[in-house]
């Protein structure tokens, strides 16, 4: 039985999320960007080979931008469509030295923020991507505890070394895979993540059909790392129907309820969004 949440529009206007930098930004020393392998259906971004490289699989580069700049849904970024949301790429890429000394000494997020950046830099390096800022009225949603309250693992963390420079950092992780449609399980992540990963689900159009997500901002008030499973029914084509089968499964937003002990809650506001200005398709080398 879907759960039917009341439609809040209130006005408001949504600080900026998305991740900006003035100045040069940190690059990664090698990186390979290949078409996927037609036959793969798992898909995620994250740190890799101890931390030094990162991977992406299965991404399309409207997806590979979206984690670059920290979007939160990819209806803030204007001028995406045709192969930029259909092909899929693969990145391996690994950072030189000094860089890993680095984010020995940053905190979790202060890591992601600087792999993002990497992640600019390789897009205008091998994609020439130009991008301008722009914003508007839209409605999104609020991340909430449900009643209850939140129902979230926390992660199990490495501790902090003897030396200020070597935070504590999660055992596994952080990373969000996709096991299939409707399938996420998640280890090391924020309430940031988490938001990430709901706003980019189909499930959330407006016209509840195959769009590409909403925008979700996290009120949740929680901080820390986490690790969750979350199953839901996810809105496919006929052919990955045919692939999975017809069993049922709660919606989107009651998964996150009975299984997380979180809600979203619809409001309006002014959203900050990025304008496609040049792109090609991402060179090899």
């Amino acid at each position: 039985m879907a759960v039917l949440l009341p439609v809040v529009f209130l006005s408001v206007r949504l600080s900026a999320q998305i991740l900006h930098v003035t100045g040069a930004r940190p690059s990664f020393e090698v990186a390979t960007i290949k078409p996927s392998k037609l036959d793969e259906t798992r898909s995620g971004m994250g740190f890799s080979a101890g931390g030094r490289g990162f991977t992406s699989t299965n991404a399309t580069v409207r997806d590979m931008i979206q984690e670059a700049y920290n979007v939160k849904s990819a209806n803030q970024i204007q001028g995406a469509s045709g192969w930029m949301t259909t092909e899929k790429f693969d990145i391996e890429a690994r950072m030189d030295d000094s860089e890993v000394a680095l984010l020995a000494t940053l905190s979790m997020e202060e890591k992601i923020r600087q792999v993002r950046l990497m992640l600019q830099s390789l897009l205008e390096e091998r994609c020439g991507l130009k991008l301008s800022e722009a914003s508007r009225e839209s409605s999104f949603f609020l991340l909430l505890p449900a009643l209850g309250g939140p129902r979230l693992k926390p992660t199990q963390m490495v501790p902090a070394g003897p030396s200020s420079n070597s935070p504590a950092h999660p055992a596994i992780g952080p990373r969000v895979l996709r096991k299939g449609p409707g399938k996420v399980e998640a280890t090391g992540v924020s309430m940031g993540m988490l938001t990430d990963m709901i706003s980019r689900q189909p499930e959330l159009g407006a016209d509840g059909g195959f769009t590409v997500g909403d925008l979700v901002v996290d009120k949740t008030g929680l901080s820390g790392m986490y690790d969750w499973a979350l199953t839901w029914e996810p809105v496919v084509d006929d052919q990955t129907r045919d692939a999975i089968g017809e069993a049922a499964g709660p919606s989107l937003f009651t998964a996150l309820q009975e299984q997380l002990g979180l809600r979203l809650q619809r409001t309006k506001g002014q959203v900050e969004v990025l304008v496609i200005d040049h792109i090609t398709r991402p060179s090899g080398d």
